[in-house]
């Protein structure tokens, strides 16, 4: 009977201190879990954005290093934009942008008022007034005849002249291009730096066959007529040391060819391929591959991408559904300046001499940044500068 009275249970305060204690640990178990969890998600996103940012870096560069033709906007700076917080930063600085071309391109767009094609050829087109001098001399008709072969689009020009005499094919390129002995006198009338310049552009298309013809005319019709800046200009030599400026992408514009499996050619271009194949001749694709940097309102964080076959037309970005095909990445980092442009994050430090580039991209999800040991190498000769 004593003993009963002496069991007595739990008091109602030995209760309410047991239960505290284990609201406590259940916290405190709780809160580890949640902490864990947050840290799980984070290196999951870190992972994911790690991920992202390696397969983007590797496709640029993948792409620079096939490319035979580069252009490139952007802003140029002598000092370093900071990309080292996830929050937007702002520069004291304002930057104008540039746009970048190999100087014997930036000659050829200089000089030609038209379609590249024929000054790709070798011929310097002739001079307006001495064309409309020759034409007005002819009759109604001809006049007429030849000035519709002269707006005839270099696609289709061969085809005319097949359809033309001897003669009158002659006329043409008398009218269209200058002649051995008036273009001899032209060379004489030169400066020396005039000539300098000529015998570069001369002596890099003299070898050229219709392949690279087609594809530097390609790439240059696309571009507008204006003076562009060199790559060289963006690299610095001074006591046997190297400075670079920084260059900050906000378009990218490569072109290198590629073998064409026709099972992605529609009809049209592939017949086209199967009529040169049957000539003679061993086409490749000319592809153009256009990476854009940051853009309007609400897209400062977008990496696109556009490819455009000639033939494999079935692999053009456009042949794609989905309002994001052309959306690489919606996590690159930007800046802005004291005029409000947007300062995209991938960054480019260019060794023109050695046709190379080294690229950093900035991610704005978790301060990142992404980029290899060295310059990227572009396995064509003479991309980014002439030939001495």
């Amino acid at each position: 009977m004593k003993n009963l009275q002496r069991n007595k249970g739990f008091t109602l305060v030995e209760l309410i201190v047991s239960i505290a204690i284990l609201a406590f640990i259940i916290i405190a178990v709780g809160g580890i879990m949640f902490s864990n969890n947050i840290i799980y998600r984070k290196e999951k996103a870190d992972l994911t954005v790690q991920s992202n940012a390696q397969d983007i870096y590797n496709k640029i560069n993948e792409d620079i290093m096939q490319a035979k033709h580069v252009y490139i906007e952007g802003y140029v700076s002598s000092t370093k934009v900071d990309f080292s917080s996830n929050k937007v930063a702002v520069s004291a600085n304002t930057y104008a942008k540039s746009e970048f071309l190999l100087p014997t391109d930036n000659y050829i767009k200089d000089k030609c008022s038209g379609d590249c094609t024929s000054m790709l050829q070798g011929n310097m087109e002739r001079n307006l007034t001495s064309r409309e001098t020759m034409l007005s001399g002819m009759s109604a008709a001809d006049e007429a005849f030849y000035r519709g072969l002269l707006n005839t689009p270099e696609s289709d020009i061969e085809a005319a002249l097949n359809a033309c005499t001897s003669a009158q094919v002659d006329t043409y390129r008398s009218l269209k291009y200058y002649s051995a002995s008036e273009f001899d006198d032209i060379k004489k009338a030169m400066s020396d730096d005039e000539k300098a310049e000529y015998t570069t552009y001369y002596n890099r298309v003299r070898y050229f066959d219709s392949q690279q013809i087609s594809e530097e005319a390609t790439f240059l019709n696309a571009l507008p007529k204006k003076t562009y800046s060199s790559f060289d200009s963006l690299m610095t030599v001074s006591g046997g040391s190297q400075t670079y400026d920084y260059l900050y992408i906000t378009k990218l514009v490569l072109v290198f060819s590629q073998k064409i499996d026709t099972s992605y050619c529609d009809s049209t271009t592939k017949t086209k391929y199967d009529n040169l194949v049957a000539a003679g001749e061993k086409p490749k694709d000319e592809v153009t591959v256009t990476y854009t940097f940051g853009g309007g309102a609400g897209h400062e964080k977008e990496i696109y991408v556009d490819y455009d076959y000639k033939y494999m037309t079935a692999l053009n970005t456009s042949s794609f559904s989905g309002i994001d095909n052309e959306v690489l990445t919606k996590q690159l980092n930007y800046a802005t300046d004291a005029s409000g442009n947007v300062i995209p994050g991938c960054e480019a430090q260019i060794d023109a001499e050695k046709d190379s580039i080294k690229l950093f991209l900035y991610f704005a999800d978790n301060s990142m940044t992404y980029t290899d040991r060295g310059m990227v190498k572009i396995r064509n000769s003479y991309v980014l500068h002439d030939a001495k």
